[in-house]
């Protein structure tokens, strides 16, 4: 008989086997698994951070509209009192990292772009309302806000 034939065999017999393969599909599914885990907690996480940079801009535009409502606040430091209020509500979240609240607490001025961003239509008084980080501050039009004159 030859040999070769013996090792052919052999090698038949080791691939209809079957003993085994749990070990080796979960030593291949492992580090797959770990991956998308790890990947999750990543997307979890920036989540999370968008949700809570979301809050404080939403609160921000609020703040800022209620002072400019109230007269506490002019347009011309509307966007700076924005700028602050924003940065004290990520302080609030960020107040376990001392390196990204003092990275936002010594930031450079805000320059007010040449084009501020997208428009779109406020639900409260119609106007076009100027979009930044996500909020809405509406601008004042004094032709759109007067009540009709009654006629004579």
């Amino acid at each position: 008989m030859i040999t070769g034939s013996s090792k052919f065999r052999s090698i038949q017999h080791l691939l209809r086997d079957r003993a085994g393969n749990f070990g080796i599909l979960t030593a291949l599914a492992i580090p797959v698994v770990a991956a998308a885990a790890g990947v999750a907690v990543d997307v979890s996480n920036m989540a999370v951070s968008d949700s809570q940079l979301q809050e404080a801009t939403d609160a921000a535009a609020l703040a800022t509209a209620t002072a400019l409502a109230n007269g506490s606040a002019t347009t011309s430091n509307a966007q700076q009192l924005a700028a602050d209020f924003v940065t004290g509500q990520m302080s609030n979240y960020l107040a376990g990292d001392a390196s990204a609240t003092s990275a936002l607490k010594d930031r450079p001025p805000i320059s007010r772009p040449s084009s501020v961003g997208r428009t779109h239509r406020s639900s409260w008084s119609g106007s076009p309302a100027a979009t930044r980080c996500g909020s809405a501050i509406p601008e004042v039009n004094s032709a759109a806000n007067t009540p009709p004159a009654a006629p004579a």
